[in-house]
């Protein structure tokens, strides 16, 4: 919360990866699209009138 982080949890390792967020995020919106090679997070920035969207490298 408040920390401008995002996290995702891989399950067949048990492993956390926190993301930074590029810029202050107030998230009330978050979408997954799966129809990439790897899922893709959008999420809508209330506090900069801005879309994020985050993709894993790995």
């Amino acid at each position: 919360m408040t920390n401008d982080h995002v996290a995702r949890l891989k399950t067949k390792s048990d492993e956390l990866v926190q993301y930074l967020l590029p810029r202050t995020t107030n998230i009330r919106r978050a979408n997954i699209d799966n129809r990439t090679k790897q899922p893709t997070l959008w999420i809508g920035n209330n506090l900069g009138a801005a879309i994020i969207k985050i993709e894993p490298l790995e």
